[in-house]
């Protein structure tokens, strides 16, 4: 059995004041491009590396689960002249796709060599496989549905995301 970490209060404070920070610094960059009228040839891109549990399933912290609060990252793209209204891409995508969504975006052809594929495209929805960082889980998503194997000695579970986003109940048992 696997050993789940709690949260408390302070570090949700603690990751708030984090994001509001972040916000805040990212602000001062858009202003510091626009006003050297750099903003419209630059593409911003920012990728997190990890979601987080704030005790959601158990856990807190990332890397000992594969619920979607903890492998959904933010991924967001911005340039006035080249996306002009926001766009929100489903998922699921990996981190192999924003080579090709960059090239895409930029509008030069893909002459192979990149396995991901351009989120600008959207393409059906396609198996992604992922993976703990500190114990041995995966999880495979396929369609609206995500299978998670938690080692041998868990049982393993599914869930339908379309009817359950948050990931809060085990279908494995209707497969019987």
């Amino acid at each position: 059995s696997h050993t789940k970490h709690y949260v408390g209060t302070h570090d949700w404070s603690n990751y708030l004041n984090t994001v509001a920070y972040t916000d805040f610094f990212l602000a001062e960059i858009f202003q510091e491009f626009e006003e050297r009228s750099l903003d419209n040839n630059t593409l911003f891109i920012f990728v997190g590396d990890h979601g987080e549990d704030f005790g959601q399933h158990g856990f807190a912290g990332h890397g000992f689960n594969v619920y979607n609060n903890s492998i959904r990252i933010p991924y967001i793209l911005w340039n006035k002249e080249l996306i002009p209204e926001p766009i929100v891409v489903g998922g699921p995508h990996l981190d192999i796709d924003i080579v090709p969504t960059i090239i895409d975006l930029l509008g030069f052809e893909q002459t192979g060599g990149f396995p991901g594929i351009s989120v600008v495209q959207q393409p059906e929805k396609r198996g992604v496989h992922t993976t703990c960082i500190f114990r041995l889980c995966h999880g495979l998503v396929s369609r609206d549905l995500k299978f998670i194997y938690n080692g041998p000695n868990e049982p393993p579970e599914l869930y339908d995301l379309t009817t359950d986003p948050h990931e809060y109940s085990n279908r494995i048992n209707d497969l019987s």
